[in-house]
């Protein structure tokens, strides 16, 4: 390159960057020739910047290493303050979502050949020798590491090439020295499938090797397979559950697995070759044994055959916590009903199968599990219906119900002094409906919604009644030919109510209505006045009740929520919702988070997350975490749940094949359960 000149290095689309790359990781090797100066790196639709990449010296090779964004037409520009021959190695690239998050690492030294550090000796010319980037598996490096490299004390000038071990040898150097300079550079190199990197030196010299960063997940374990099946979730080092859905007789299985260096991998209960003979159920221990006598262990489980076939793909990794779902609601290939736990990657690691679908699956405060049957065709209508409360171990602790009203299935909260709000489809006849539109009459059933609060010796200590507070033409599900009618009675489904929710500060209760297409704040100040009355509205038409809020939508480009589902409210005050846009072919469903400013009335839309399915007939949810990050159950439409983080990124996406309906996705915390409490109650 001339002086003071500029190079456009088209890169992606070329060898194994995809066109679609938006950068990359490089190696710059300048040769120089009469004067010292600098190069500097940048994508080509930008100034060059007033920063150098490297500097050199006259008459010497210098490589160094860098991360850049690429430019116009997917090019990377380099500038040369003087004349000098440039070399440009492409180590990495990114762009997609298929890649590794980096670790950063407190500098380890693994290497350092002048006090024995990892190597006894130089690096003679000619000589390829292998390190360990893990330490013995006691440093957390994934599949790939991010090295500072220095030679020293070399014999002649020269260079170092790093590569996998077990792969060829590329052309490429990654550090130039020459005789009497110490010279470094950094790297992100690969490791081998033993775990090694290789270095080949091509004269004799010292070398230092310090470890800053890790790309992808460490782990004891490299790699694990069982011959003839596809693990689930797919391998990653620190997963350390996965399921195989076995036959209903039984199967034999051989496991191979790889540790880090050092280490020993042994499967209990097997064969020297690994095989062992499973049944439904059955947990299967991989032992990992450290170089230092240390152990980790890994799990798969033979799944039953009528287990869920879930379909885990996992982008980044979610703040680590607990899936818990209920499968099997809508299923299409026979598989079974169960109420699963997943953990942060998406492994089974409890379950419990159910006689017939259920939902609304959840932890209790005390630690117990709750789930209910489907317990009427769109509400609840069995006489005898109630939630169950579960141990970890599957066993019935209790039951739940309203009282002298019919135990409705969509929700139940407990609350902190162990009492629960329930809810309740409760029958009134002679009702006057004409006001809803023409196939309407002034002479019908309907039902309303019905919230108790019950203690656990089932008295009734607070109560609410729509009927008294929503008036008939809130009702606004029928405007866009939803059919609001209960099958074969043909009485008048009011309002559907569908969640609560109480708010810690004040007792209020955050309800969802999905037939008046609305959401609201319902005073719950027992023995005071005003209680039970509503404070506010957010979406639907005017509220009947004098002295309630309609809240005016600010910044929604649907201007509302239709037929809504799983209404919460945050710390902050802010209420997230899933909106099934049941009805309404232009819009897609999508999860939703408002902030009510209760002064000024208004609900300000903050974010919205939208399906890509288009809208959802029925059911859904949507839960903020603390991280940042949204939990969304679809509803009826694909996928069954997805993660997405802070910026907008999927971050795990678990769909049931080949069809499967969610109802409701609760992520509780990693302290929440004990994985080893969790899969030792399944077995």
């Amino acid at each position: 390159m001339p002086a003071e000149s500029q190079l456009i290095i088209p890169i992606a689309g070329t060898g194994q960057v995809p066109a679609g790359a938006s950068g990359v990781a490089v190696n710059i090797t300048v040769v120089s020739l009469a004067q010292a100066g600098f190069v500097t790196a940048y994508p080509c639709n930008v100034p060059i910047p007033n920063t150098s990449s490297g500097n050199f010296l006259a008459a010497t090779t210098r490589a160094t290493s860098g991360l850049f964004a690429l430019g116009l037409n997917g090019s990377l520009c380099i500038y040369s303050s003087q004349t000098a021959d440039i070399i440009v190695d492409v180590t990495g690239w990114f762009g997609d979502t298929t890649g590794a998050r980096l670790t950063p690492i407190v500098g380890t030294r693994v290497v350092d050949s002048r006090n024995g550090t990892g190597w006894s000796n130089a690096l003679a010319a000619g000589e390829t020798r292998p390190f360990d980037p893990t330490l013995g598996g006691t440093l957390a490096v994934g599949s790939t590491a991010v090295i500072d490299v220095v030679a020293t004390g070399a014999t002649d000038s020269g260079y170092l090439t790093f590569f996998p071990c077990g792969t060829p040898m590329p052309e490429t150097s990654s550090l130039n020295f020459s005789i009497g300079v110490d010279s470094t550079n950094s790297a992100i190199i690969a490791s081998g499938s033993d775990g090694t990197i290789c270095v080949f030196a091509n004269v004799e010299t010292q070398v230092v090797i310090d470890v800053m960063g890790s790309l992808g997940a460490p782990g004891a374990l490299r790699s694990l397979s069982v011959s003839g099946h596809q693990l689930n979730p797919t391998f990653e080092p620190d997963g350390h559950d996965y399921g195989i859905i076995c036959s209903a007789t039984g199967e034999t299985w051989t496991i191979q697995g790889q540790g880090v260096p050092g280490s020993s991998v042994s499967v209990v209960g097997a064969d020297p070759s690994g095989t062992i003979s499973v049944v439904e159920n059955q947990l299967i221990t991989v032992t990992v044994t450290l170089a230092s006598g240390a152990t980790d262990s890994y799990f798969i489980r033979c799944l039953p055959h009528d287990f869920s076939n879930l379909n885990v793909t996992r982008n980044d990794d979610p703040t680590p916590g607990w899936y818990m779902i209920s499968t099997g609601f809508g299923a299409s290939d026979g598989s079974g009903t169960w109420t699963v736990i997943l953990d942060s990657h998406g492994a089974v690691v409890w379950y419990h199968q159910t006689s017939q679908p259920v939902i609304d699956f959840k932890r209790l405060p005390n630690g117990n599990l709750a789930w209910v049957n489907i317990l009427g065709a769109t509400f609840g209508t069995n006489p005898t219906g109630a939630y169950e409360e579960h141990a970890v171990n599957g066993s019935l602790v209790r039951t739940w119900s309203t009282i002298d009203t019919t135990t409705d299935h969509h929700d139940m909260k407990m609350l902190a002094n162990g009492n629960v709000m329930m809810l309740s489809y409760h029958q009134r006849t002679g009702i006057d409906v004409s006001a809803l539109g023409a196939d309407f009459t002034n002479s019908e059933t309907v039902f309303d919604a019905w919230i108790q609060e019950i203690t656990p010796v089932g008295a009734v200590v607070w109560e609410w009644h729509s009927e008294d507070h929503i008036g008939i033409s809130e009702t606004t599900a029928q405007l866009d030919g939803v059919n609001i009618r209960v099958a074969v009675s043909g009485a008048v489904d009011l309002v559907h109510i569908n969640s609560v929710d109480v708010d810690p500060t004040t007792g209020d209760l955050i309800v969802s209505m999905r037939h008046t297409d609305a959401t609201y704040r319902i005073r719950r100040s027992p023995a005071l006045a005003g209680d039970g009355s509503i404070i506010w509205k957010l979406s639907g038409n005017a509220p009947t009740e004098v002295g309630a809020q309609h809240l005016t939508l600010v910044g929604d480009p649907y201007g509302g929520t239709r037929r809504q589902h799983d209404a919460r409210i945050l710390p902050n005050g802010n209420i997230t919702i899933f909106d099934d846009e049941s009805g309404r072919t232009a819009e897609t469903a999508r999860a939703v988070e408002y902030a009510i400013n209760n002064n000024a009335g208004t609900a300000t839309m903050v974010r919205e997350w939208r399906s890509q399915s288009g809208p959802s007939a029925a059911m859904g949810g949507t839960r903020r975490q603390s991280d940042g990050s949204i939990v969304i159950c679809w509803g009826s439409s694909p996928p069954l749940f997805t993660e997405i983080d802070p910026f907008g990124s999927i971050l795990l996406n678990v769909e049931q094949l080949p069809t499967g309906a969610g109802y409701r996705i609760v992520k509780e915390p990693l302290t929440s359960f004990n994985a080893a409490t969790l899969r030792a109650a399944v077995s």
